[in-house]
């Protein structure tokens, strides 16, 4: 056998956890990224006149939020029109009681932060220009040349004093002196959803000290927020009503922070915080040391060609049709990256965009939505050691639950939380009058296995009997109520839809989808799944003396089975009266394979069923694809051992939707064929779950642990030559590190924690379960060769992976 090396000592690319631009941003999607969880900036970059764009995680407006209106006497009706196969009608009959009582209601929308502006002069034309992120320690900047010259820009927004702090002249400045203002954000970066010019009327009113600036801004969406800026001991001369000229010394700093829905007082407290701050030398190593801390808890290592190139390089690349493997890797560690910045302890959970916005109307108002993107932004969180980009969740929807509770009474009539398919921060009232959203009811289940996979992740009971179980709880008693016993005596669930699709041929009079539907498999596996999970954690934490346990037995064995239809593929819908539509990107019905642990290669039929409704849904072609559902397909052919399909659907990520900055859109503008054409103004519509979900995606393709197994490398592209993944967290307890070199023959996987069964990897379903070492609480290590076709244990086994 190969002697094993110790990858402690090896170097591996730089480039893996860093990134730059060689030009600075026109736009703010192609901004740098900068966050603690609370504060967020967009860094443009340019050196003449440079621009840092703010965000605060809770500045939202515009909602309207009138009574919810009590609907659920149609609950009966709604049932008899879908029993007699009249979907249409059924389809529209809530919606049309809330346009007769005149229901209209809309959520807040996440609103940008104002603009710090930096103008100074820059004596020549400037040569080796770069803007840069350091994943590691949250820092970002930018470096550029005048003769011999080298000059560098700082900026991190620090997790260790809540504030921004912009560091100007770390290597000296071009000048002796440059401007500071404060501004609205571009208003031309507001479009209605008909791509009409909206007006931005935001006032701005700007008092100015002998070191300091506050702006305060009152918009028309009753939000209002102020910044501050201080810059110590520096003498700033007052130019206008808003404008300073500073003097630069080689060590200045400028500290920025932002507050929602100001008062004056606030804000001189804050004066008096951030002056005692200025002149702290220590600002950024104390930064550094919790985002770094954060940062290597888990790290990924690929050894990768191409890794010292810009992203501009790689992307060029990419798009040309060769997606290096350094871009990947790059962008899994990004995406990282970003859950740190965007998400901690106390703050509320990553929005569409995380935390970053620039503009007026912001896309789908840059809310929460639970049937997929919430869950993505928070994938990599738990196996990456970061519960705490998770609790922000809990709170958000443990502060809603009276409104989820008046959504299952009003709605349906039934006790229990009903959250709604989407939200925003103030209120978890249904909203929206679209079928897809007022009958779609897993929004809770779907929660319900974070909350489960948080309890796997870090076995903290407490959480598990003061969080978990009364969450589980309110989930059931929805369903106690809401399932309905059929003709054939099981539990059937409706009205529903399968996000967001709708049965073949179902469509209104208007040739519209028609997606209330009866019966969605992804409802029969999220019901299968939280009555499961709260079995397991009542016997726990309450031993078999819970009343309850039978009730919710007995609902488990009444519910339908998975039917598999007449293609082998495990239908979309359990009523066979629908039928199968595969011309949609949701694959909501294999929920049960991923992101659910039910479905497994050992569960023979169902599995292939699974592979067989992928195959059949490639029928709906690229052009029907998004960001966050090519990162999402990367999961499930990693499920379903297929790494070569895995790795393609991330080339295909990188090839449409990723920006200069690595931030990811919904979809591409360029009309190229790979993603759907869906437009809102001329701009790239950010969304970064996608970014959130390479990450994921990526650990996955390594490691995929369930509470009683692990999976070594079930999706290893061939490509990948030499690597390792530290840190890894597992469900069940544990921590992973897996390293591998192809070029020199080797594979070495050590865990620790509880013994557990081992599988190497998942060759269409197919694995290799190796032997554990003790089956007890320890270290665990397995280790064994490449060879031409797969792998070869210190046994003589060998195993074809499948690459």
């Amino acid at each position: 056998m190969h002697p094993i090396k110790d990858l402690k000592q090896e170097t591996f690319p730089a480039g893996n956890h860093s990134a730059w631009m060689e030009s600075a941003a026109h736009d703010w999607r192609d901004a740098t990224p900068l966050g603690n969880g609370t504060l967020g900036a967009l860094h443009f970059g340019g050196l003449a006149h440079d621009r840092i764009l703010f965000n605060h995680e809770r500045f939202y407006g515009g909602a309207v939020t009138p009574p919810l209106p009590d609907v659920s006497d149609l609950l009966p009706e709604v049932r008899r029109l879908l029993d007699e196969g009249e979907f249409t009608k059924a389809n529209d009959l809530y919606r049309q009681r809330w346009e007769e009582w005149g229901y209209e209601a809309d959520s807040a929308h996440y609103l940008p932060g104002p603009v710090l502006n930096w103008r100074q002069q820059i004596p020549g034309a400037f040569h080796g220009y770069s803007r840069w992120l350091d994943f590691t320690t949250g820092v970002g900047g930018l470096d550029w040349r005048l003769d011999s010259k080298v000059f560098r820009r700082v900026l991190f927004t620090s997790m260790a004093d809540g504030c921004c702090v912009f560091q100007p002249c770390e290597n000296g400045s071009p000048s002796d002196e440059a401007l500071l203002w404060f501004s609205v954000q571009d208003p031309s970066d507001s479009l209605d959803s008909h791509d009409v010019p909206l007006p931005v009327n935001i006032h701005q009113h700007t008092t100015i000290g002998p070191d300091w600036m506050a702006s305060f801004f009152d918009g028309p969406e009753q939000a209002s927020c102020a910044v501050v800026a201080h810059w110590g001991g520096l003498a700033g001369t007052q130019i206008d009503g808003r404008t300073v000229r500073l003097p630069l010394q080689p060590d200045c700093q400028i500290l920025i922070s932002m507050i929602v829905s100001p008062t004056r007082e606030g804000v001189r407290q804050e004066v008096e915080r951030l002056g005692r701050l200025a002149s702290d030398k220590h600002l950024r190593s104390k930064h550094e040391k919790i985002h770094g801390e954060r940062y290597g808890r888990c790290v990924l290592d690929l050894d990768v060609e191409h890794a010292d190139l810009s992203n501009d390089e790689l992307l060029m690349k990419a798009y040309r049709g060769d997606v290096p493997d350094a871009l990947l890797a790059r962008l899994a560690n990004f995406g990282r990256y970003l859950l740190i910045a965007s998400a901690t302890s106390g703050t509320l959970p990553p929005n569409l965009q995380g935390i970053w916005n620039g503009n007026h109307q912001p896309p789908w108002w840059c809310v929460f939505f639970f049937n997929e993107n919430v869950q993505q932004a928070l994938w990599p969180a738990l196996p990456g050691g970061l519960p705490e980009c998770v609790t922000g969740l809990f709170d958000l929807l443990e502060e809603r639950v009276e409104d989820f509770r008046m959504n299952a009474k009003k709605m349906f009539g039934c006790r229990g939380i009903l959250p709604p398919l989407y939200m925003s921060p103030e209120c978890g009232l249904k909203k929206n009058p679209q079928a897809h959203v007022q009958y779609w009811t897993g929004s809770g289940a779907w929660l319900a296995q974070i909350y489960q996979d948080y309890w796997l992740h870090t076995g903290d009971r407490d959480f598990l009997e003061k969080r978990a179980i009364p969450f589980f709880r309110e989930v059931a008693a929805f369903y106690e109520d809401f399932l309905v016993e059929g003709v054939d005596g099981l539990l059937h669930n409706y009205p529903a839809n399968s996000p967001e699709n709708n049965p073949l041929g179902h469509v209104d009079r208007h040739g519209d989808p028609a997606r209330v539907c009866v019966d969605a498999t992804m409802d029969i596996s999220l019901v299968r799944e939280v009555f499961g999970n709260l079995i397991k954690a009542v016997r726990l934490v309450e031993g078999e003396a819970s009343e309850d346990i039978p009730l919710w037995e007995a609902i488990l064995a009444r519910l339908p089975q998975y039917r598999i239809n007449e293609d082998g593929a495990i239908a979309e819908w359990i009523d066979a009266r629908q039928r199968d539509n595969y011309h949609h990107r949701h694959l909501s019905h294999i929920y049960a394979l991923f992101p659910g642990l039910e479905i497994t290669p050992e569960s023979t039929e169902l599995f292939d069923a699974c592979r067989i409704a992928v195959e059949k849904r490639l029928v709906v072609g690229l052009a029907d694809q998004s960001g966050w559902s090519l990162a999402h397909m990367a999961h499930i052919y990693s499920r379903l051992g297929k790494p070569g399909r895995a790795l393609q659907s991330l080339q295909l990520l990188c090839r449409s939707v990723v920006g200069a900055n690595l931030f990811t859109a919904h979809n591409d503008l360029r009309d190229m064929g790979i993603t759907m054409d869906y437009r809102k103004g001329p701009r790239p519509l950010v969304q970064t779950e996608a970014n959130n979900g390479v990450t994921s995606a990526v650990y996955e393709m390594l490691a995929l642990s369930t509470g009683d197994t692990l999976r070594l490398l079930p999706a290893l592209p061939w490509s990948w030559r030499r690597g390792r993944l530290r840190g890894m967290r597992l469900r069940g307890g544990g921590v992973l590190k897996i390293e591998w070199d192809r070029t020199a023959g080797w594979w070495r996987a050590e865990f620790s924690g509880p013994g557990r069964r081992v599988y190497l990897g998942n060759n269409k379903g197919k694995s290799l379960e190796l032997k554990n070492s003790t089956g007890e609480t320890g270290s665990h290590v397995f280790q064994g060769t490449f060879c031409e076709s797969g792998v070869v244990l210190p046994s003589g086994t060998t195993f074809d992976l499948g690459m």
